[in-house]
């Protein structure tokens, strides 16, 4: 099944509420004794909103570990159409 095939992407809390998203990313890791495996199913989403969320990633990442002016000079805001 690729991508393309993925409809929505339902968010079940514990609470019994649910989320529902048109468009959107699931990130998800495997390990077994010597590798980790990731995988990456999206739904409904551009290659430049994919871009944008890797970059938000990166960002939030630097930011927790006080790299708030890692990629300053070098990454540009993107805008999605």
């Amino acid at each position: 099944m690729g991508s393309s095939d993925i409809e929505q992407v339902i968010i079940k809390y514990k609470d019994g509420t649910e989320k529902v998203l048109d468009k959107g990313m699931v990130v998800s890791t495997e390990q077994d004794e010597e590798e980790i495996h990731v995988s990456m199913s999206m739904c409904n989403m551009s290659g430049k909103e994919v871009t944008f969320y890797f970059e938000s990633l990166i960002r939030a990442y630097a930011q927790m570990r006080g790299w708030d002016d890692l990629y300053e000079d070098e990454i540009q805001d993107l805008e999605i159409d």
